[in-house]
């Protein structure tokens, strides 16, 4: 029955308070006819799961995981899925290197759509949020362009990138790193034997829906085609930013 009321709270805080200004507690426990202090502990379990938050006058509102996964249902509609991948099916028939689309999703890393290079060879990348989100070029335009919460649980999840970037070992240089992505609007990350690059993708208001990047051998990367393929990636940015955006 407490499974049932807590949905019903969190129902309620998703579709009857759409401009986030907060419900109270009174409010909340008489609309569902329940004392005060059963809905505060439901609220309160919820408050620890993430899926409501408080505002600074104590009211009720959905919280960061509801938020996540309305981004995922952007992106996940077989309409957007088709959308993505005519997308990046433009960029690798100009280009001929693998692309993918990658968004943050509860402080990971997730791809969301790949598409391979029809090169004999081509780098290779585990596909698996387990893979560290410094660790490669989506993954560092997604921290650089998230918001304050997302930003927060990224550092829960993965901690101080050390060695994978820079050996950075705290907050303060990992923010001007991601203030450089932020004022050049994309990154390149230059190995031995790789190039990887990538870019946001950004609603109309500017928040962060998800990041596009490419990789190749270094050998077939020269610089002029390095910046082919950042031009390439922010017109793929620019479309799925026009068609995730509605």
């Amino acid at each position: 029955m407490s499974v049932k009321k807590a949905f019903d709270l969190l129902e309620t805080l998703v579709f009857q308070d759409v401009k986030r200004k907060g419900i109270r507690l009174s409010d909340l426990a008489t609309k569902f006819n329940i004392p005060d202090n059963t809905a505060r502990n439901l609220l309160k379990t919820m408050i620890n799961c993430d899926f409501v938050a408080q505002t600074s006058d104590s009211r009720y509102i959905a919280g960061e995981k509801c938020k996540q996964i309305g981004n995922l249902n952007k992106v996940s509609s077989k309409r957007a899925e088709e959308k993505i991948k005519n997308a990046l099916n433009k960029f690798n028939n100009k280009i001929d290197e693998t692309v993918v689309f990658s968004i943050l999703s509860n402080g990971y890393r997730e791809i969301i759509a790949e598409v391979s290079s029809r090169k004999e060879v081509k780098v290779v990348f585990e596909k698996t949020s387990s893979i560290n989100i410094y660790a490669t070029t989506t993954g560092r335009v997604l921290a650089a362009y998230s918001a304050k919460d997302d930003f927060e649980m990224i550092i829960k999840r993965y901690g101080i990138p050390g060695k994978y970037w820079d050996n950075i070992k705290d907050v303060k240089t990992l923010t001007k790193e991601l203030d450089v992505i932020k004022r050049t609007g994309h990154v390149v990350m230059l190995c031995p034997e790789l190039i990887a690059l990538a870019c946001p993708v950004l609603d109309a208001t500017g928040k962060l829906i998800g990041s596009v990047g490419s990789h190749a051998p270094a050998f077939r990367c020269p610089k002029r085609k390095q910046n082919e393929i950042i031009r390439v990636l922010k017109d793929l940015a620019a479309e799925l930013s026009d068609c995730l955006s509605v």
